[in-house]
């Protein structure tokens, strides 16, 4: 092994659990951290009943990510979103919103 080259750590096996509830959320309230974690904070929006029908924001979950965590993250969500591009779902220059193409 070359001296200058960092060794990759070696992950526990992952068990699935297909009994792990799914949260589905239309927007991030809010994003922030502290002290080696980012906390992410997620809502759905939902009609409220009356006359007439209004619209409401509820909070779905929090999600906080150790750091190394949030990078990981913060790595498959840029390929993702440049996978979306390459293939014309989306677009926009880098540093810009990206928005749906159709």
């Amino acid at each position: 092994m070359a001296e200058n080259q960092p060794q990759q750590q070696q992950l526990p096996p992952l068990t699935d659990r297909l009994d792990l509830s799914e949260i589905f959320a239309d927007g991030v309230v809010q994003v922030g951290g502290g002290a080696g974690f980012f906390r992410i904070d997620l809502s759905v929006t939902r009609p409220k009943e009356g006359t007439p029908p209004t619209m409401t924001r509820v909070m779905a979950a929090r999600l906080v990510l150790t750091l190394p965590a949030a990078i990981e993250l913060h790595t498959k969500i840029t390929a993702m979103l440049e996978l979306l591009k390459q293939q014309g779902i989306i677009s926009g220059p880098p540093g810009e919103k990206p928005h749906r193409t159709n």
